[in-house]
């Protein structure tokens, strides 16, 4: 079983990657955290296998996140982020 931790500020984005990643028999998804903090509060508790972390949470991004990460963990981590832009004037 592979354990995924889901970091994203966005509640709806960690609820559907949960149902989408929860299709599959050999992934469990043990938790979903919303900023960089939380992260490293919940793998000091668990021990996830693999993390996805959104870049741009507030207080602690994804990527000062993954710094500290580094220091006690080696579970990979794979980033995820979308750029959106309102009012595009192309």
């Amino acid at each position: 079983m592979i354990k995924v931790l889901i970091a994203d500020d966005q509640e709806l984005i960690r609820q559907s990657l949960s149902i989408i990643l929860g299709l599959k028999e050999e992934i469990s998804v043990v938790g979903g955290v919303g900023d960089g903090t939380e992260v490293l509060e919940f793998i000091a508790k668990e021990k996830p296998d693999i993390i996805l972390m959104d870049i741009m949470m507030p207080g602690m991004d994804g990527v000062e996140a993954c710094r500290s990460i580094r220091s006690f963990s080696t579970a990979p981590i794979l980033f995820l982020t979308a750029k959106t832009q309102l009012g595009d004037k192309a």
